[in-house]
C-alpha cells in the first residue's frame, strides 16, 4: 500500500492562502490554506511580516510550505474613525 502524501497538491493556479495565525519571528506558524480549507505547516521568508488575513503566495517545500510574498495586505479597520474637525463648543445658557 502506498503511503498518502501529508497533504494533498495544490491545483497550480491556487497557490495562495489566507493567513489566521501569524508566525513568531524567525518561527514556523500557520496559515489557512484556501484550497484545502485547514492550517498547514509553513516557514516565512526573511523580511515578511504577516498580519491576520493577508493573502501571501506559498511554494511547497517537501510536506511544508514557505510563504514568499504578500499577495494583499489585510484590510484594517481603523479603532477610532479620525479627527477631521473641531468639535463645536457648546452653546452659551444664560
Amino acid at each position: 500500500m502506498m503511503p498518502q502524501p501529508l497533504f494533498a497538491a495544490p491545483p497550480p493556479q491556487a497557490n495562495t492562502a489566507e493567513v489566521a495565525w501569524v508566525p513568531q519571528p524567525g518561527g514556523t506558524g500557520r496559515v489557512i490554506v484556501v484550497w484545502l480549507e485547514s492550517a498547514i505547516p509553513v516557514t516565512v521568508s526573511a523580511g515578511l511580516t504577516l498580519a491576520l488575513g493577508d493573502v501571501v503566495s506559498l511554494t511547497r517545500i517537501g510536506q511544508t510550505y514557505r510563504v514568499d510574498s504578500i499577495v494583499t495586505k489585510a484590510i484594517t479597520t481603523p479603532t477610532e474613525p479620525p479627527a477631521t474637525e473641531e468639535p463645536e463648543p457648546p452653546a452659551p445658557t444664560d
